[in-house]
Formats: C-alpha cells, structure tokens, sequence
C-alpha cells in the first residue's frame, strides 16, 4: 500500500494532469488491498498471517486460517 501511494504521489508530482488518470488504478488498489486486509478470505497457512478480527462478543474473534483462507468477521462472530 505505501508503495502504490508513492507511486501516485510521484506521479502527481511529476505531471498532475496525467496523474488523473492514475488515480482510478490507484483507487482500485486501495478497494482490493484493504479488503484482503479486512480478512475477507485471503490466502493463509498460520492464523498469524490473518487480520485480528474483533467480535461484540469477547470471547470470539481473534485470527483464524481456516482451510487455507482468513477467517472473516461473519466466519469468527456468528
């Protein structure tokens, strides 16, 4: 992620008017990495690899590899 942003910013820099057209990829990104980042079944061998996913019950959630995905928050909270 902070690869992609000083991507972007140089490119801001460097030529603002064709950096338009970098920020719809850049955008995208940002949409794909954090969705991985929320869990949502990203590849995985050891639970540490997973997101910490907090339940509004305590004693759920934590991290979870789950036949080679992340556990995700509907997997660990309900």
């Amino acid at each position: 992620m902070e690869s992609a942003k000083r991507a972007f910013d140089e490119a801001t820099k460097r030529d603002p008017e064709q950096a338009e057209g970098c920020a719809f990829v850049y955008a995208f990104s940002l949409m794909a990495i954090r969705e991985l980042a929320e869990g949502h079944g990203a590849p995985c061998t050891t639970a540490e690899e997973c997101p910490n996913i907090e339940c509004p019950v305590a004693e759920r959630g934590g991290q979870a590899c789950l036949a080679g995905k992340c556990g995700t928050e509907e997997d660990l909270c309900e």
